[in-house]
């Protein structure tokens, strides 16, 4: 067990790093934006990304809000941002409204991988090879297209001057390729053919690496506010299609914000701490109504995503769980009418009561503080790296053993936040390797 959580001493030993994020607007050149959707092919097409819920705590001198504009938007797509409520002195703000484009992401970093592919599938478009059984550009050739043409147009003329030869030549210098197209279309798990022979397949492949398919990204700046108050926040978007309705977040403050990452040694629970009971008990009495909680869950399929995913609806929604969860206040926190363990207790013991010694701290005076655990025990830290940062370890031989592939936990944990404004983090890696 960890022992009882030091005095006074406690918060002088926690670097507090400033990690503002540095974008304008969200990554979406060279490394296409993963994303989940609700659990359904059809999700909702406006979307906040994870981190974002009713209740949550937004850094205060910088606070930014970003989230994902499912397919079928236009290139004049925009997202308008609104924001009212009351502000700390209780004394009810001017609203006001903030604007931002939708960014449409890059094509495919892999040849028909991705959710180009995936979206081919989704359509009914079973034949993954590149020329379907009819002798026409598959769906999943589009997608391979679309990465050596510069933009839809281009990607759906090429698809148009394809024809069944069987051997067909795209680009020019070091971004050539070469389509060997004379494949049979696959057969389904039932035996029976794809019997999809119109020749708009290729184009819808186009379609869904630029827009159909894949998720544009949107970002806002909101004013600076002054710590606390309690916020409404409403987002809704045009030429996102008529299936677009407006999103709106409540009870939203303003403060202090930390993310928490690492292994074992910040993954474990506060129910596994000797001070638990005592500091559920003043919780319970009132004390710490400060902090609030966000849990982004186990790693469940978040160690699949193969390049960041700077954007992510996995976690939005629903309860702490394995895909994340939303933001909870210290009255929810150590509520249990479930009689599973409390999100208080779940929490990590590391990144609460670093809180709660700040809380102490500084008394009166202290702001809304929101905690953002995404941390996994046992993982190795190759796997919280990006690749960049792998690609100059030159003197090391990296660990492929662990739980999760090199960088997969930096693409689906810690890409996510990465555009977050954050007032500090603490990272507790421990002895793993």
């Amino acid at each position: 067990m960890v022992p009882p959580r030091a005095g006074s001493g406690l918060i002088s030993v926690v670097a507090a790093v400033i990690w503002a994020a540095a974008y304008t607007t969200l990554p979406v050149s060279s490394d296409r934006p993963a994303h989940r959707r609700f659990g359904d092919a059809n999700g909702p097409p406006l979307t906040f990304s994870a981190g974002f819920t009713s209740d949550a705590v937004l850094e205060n001198s910088n606070p930014q809000i970003y989230g994902l504009v499912d397919g079928g938007y236009t290139s004049t797509a925009k997202v308008t941002v609104t924001v009212s409520g009351v502000g700390p002195t209780g004394a009810a703000i001017a609203p006001y409204s903030v604007t931002a484009e939708v960014q449409a992401p890059s094509p495919p970093s892999l040849p028909g991988a991705g959710t180009c592919q995936a979206s081919c599938l989704a359509a009914g478009h079973c034949c993954t090879g590149v020329i379907s059984e009819c002798s026409q550009p598959s769906c999943v050739m589009g997608c391979m297209v679309a990465e050596r043409t510069s933009g839809l147009d281009a990607c759906e003329t090429q698809c148009k001057n394809i024809s069944s030869k069987c051997e067909y030549t795209l680009g020019t210098g070091d971004n050539v390729i070469k389509f060997q197209t004379c494949f049979d279309c696959p057969k389904l798990a039932n035996g029976t053919q794809c019997t999809s022979c119109d020749n708009t397949q290729c184009l819808d492949g186009c379609k869904y690496a630029y827009t159909g398919g894949s998720p544009g990204t949107w970002k806002a700046a909101l004013k600076p506010a002054a710590p606390g108050g309690s916020y409404t926040i409403s987002v809704g978007c045009t030429g996102c299609g008529s299936g677009a309705p407006a999103l709106v977040l409540e009870r939203v403050t303003y403060g202090q914000v930390y993310l928490c990452s690492g292994q074992s040694n910040m993954d474990l629970s506060s129910m596994y701490t000797f001070s638990n009971p005592e500091e559920i008990a003043k919780a319970k009495q009132g004390a710490y109504g400060n902090v609030r909680l966000f849990m982004f869950g186990d790693m469940g399929t978040k160690y699949e995503e193969d390049a960041p995913a700077w954007a992510t609806t996995s976690g939005t929604i629903g309860s702490a769980s394995d895909s994340g969860g939303t933001w909870g206040n210290m009255s929810l926190a150590v509520s249990n009418s479930s009689g599973t363990p409390t999100l208080f207790q779940s929490f990590s013991a590391t990144c609460l009561y670093f809180a709660l010694e700040l809380t102490e701290q500084l008394g009166p005076s202290a702001p809304p503080i929101g905690l953002i655990q995404t941390a996994i025990g046992g993982s190795q830290i190759e796997a919280w790296m990006p690749a960049d940062a792998l690609s100059r370890c030159t003197n090391e031989s990296l660990n492929t053993d662990g739980q999760a592939p090199p960088s997969r936990l930096f693409n689906g944990m810690i890409a996510p936040f990465a555009n977050t404004t954050v007032t500090g983090f603490l990272w507790y890696q421990g002895e793993n390797n």
